[in-house]
């Protein structure tokens, strides 16, 4: 048989319950709302059980709405549950977790507004005016035009365009040294009478040499420079030997691009060994500042214009050294480094001869004007 379940509130409501009755439904409710264990034997696990989920049954008919579980009015459950001995704690972990909740609400409201205040006075911007160091840093190219920034991945091999005055650059990867694959022309042409100075901060105030004092013969194949003017007032530099120091401790960008530098004597020196296949290739291109003339059996092939480097050596010719006038354009080319030869007259510089398949290297005098190939840093 199935029984019906009171309350005292129920028995509350009806006039002709005894006393007997009403006694006795108090006690039960006492019982039921105080008892958690009945057996005073019972393992502490067990309590700790069953009061949870009593606490839990008191809690849920506190919060649910009433028409869900059958109880008529809210307020008689909480006069009701007031009686409880958990309902203290229940009420306080409730009234814990609205301020939670209203504090979480409140500081991510204002947090939202004070983002959305300092975006709309102060919006993040930059000119890139350092827009060369940026992609030396990081490798990618830089293009500010029509008022757009545009950020591209760059690797070698790739075509390079010097920010400065948009001339663009073919470039090679031998080894592991990255090289513009084309002679530099930088700077504003002056006739070959003239000496050059040793500052260059701008275009119009880098001196450049064009064979013949014309500008197409730049064009074509590169621009000439006195030794001073390419390393822009720097002072000279070398490696230590082999890669990887054969670089300078702070490589001399001189009239390079940001991200490129002046190569060293010993930077060629390691591109020469690159492209030598001989058995005898550690001995022809010792690491020193002694060994000159020509070396090598046909790394000069290899490197020149057609050549299997990709090097592409250009034979711009050069100007000489007391400014009378230019030779060698078509038949040979010489390349500058930052390093000194034995004296701080002359400086070291590697040359290409179209009649020769060698490697032609020697310090010579810085005044005259000869061509300059960059590295990538």
């Amino acid at each position: 048989m199935n029984k019906k379940r009171f309350f005292i509130r129920d028995v509350n409501s009806k006039a002709h319950v005894s006393e007997e009755e009403r006694a006795h439904l108090e006690k039960k409710q006492a019982e039921e709302y105080v008892m958690i264990c009945r057996d005073d034997t019972c393992h502490p696990a067990v309590k700790r059980v069953k009061k949870a989920h009593h606490f839990m049954k008191w809690a849920v008919k506190l919060i649910v709405p009433d028409f869900l579980i059958g109880h008529p009015n809210l307020w008689d459950n909480l006069k009701t549950l007031r009686k409880h001995p958990h309902f203290k704690p229940l009420r306080m972990a409730l009234l814990a977790w609205l301020f939670f909740t209203l504090t979480l609400g409140v500081v991510g409201i204002y947090s939202l507004k004070q983002a959305v205040r300092i975006w709309a006075v102060s919006p993040v911007t930059d000119t890139f005016t350092d827009e060369t160091k940026i992609s030396a840093s990081t490798q990618i190219t830089v293009d500010t035009s029509a008022g757009q920034v545009k950020l591209s991945l760059w690797s070698c091999g790739d075509t390079f365009t010097d920010p400065r005055d948009n001339n663009t650059y073919a470039t090679v990867l031998i080894g592991s040294q990255c090289w513009m694959a084309e002679n530099l022309n930088y700077g504003t042409m002056t006739v070959g009478a003239n000496s050059q100075g040793s500052d260059c901060p701008s275009v119009a105030e880098t001196e450049k040499y064009c064979y013949d004092d014309t500008e197409g013969n730049c064009t074509a194949d590169g621009a000439l420079y006195q030794w001073n003017q390419l390393m822009c007032g720097s002072a000279a530099c070398n490696g230590t030997g082999a890669p990887p120091d054969d670089d300078c401790v702070t490589p001399v960008q001189g009239i390079c691009p940001s991200g490129w530098h002046i190569p060293s004597h010993y930077e060629f020196n390691t591109l020469e060994l690159a492209v030598c296949d001989s058995a005898t290739c550690v001995t022809n291109f010792p690491y020193d500042i002694s060994t000159t003339g020509w070396l090598g059996t046909n790394e000069g092939t290899k490197l020149r214009l057609g050549g299997t480097s990709g090097f592409e050596g250009q034979f711009p010719g050069f100007r000489l050294h007391d400014g009378s006038g230019f030779d060698g354009l078509g038949t040979g080319g010489n390349i500058w480094s930052s390093s000194e030869g034995p004296n701080t007259v002359n400086a070291w510089r590697h040359y290409l001869l179209l009649s020769d398949n060698r490697v032609y290297r020697a310090s010579i005098t810085k005044l005259y004007g000869l061509g300059v190939r960059c590295l990538r840093d």
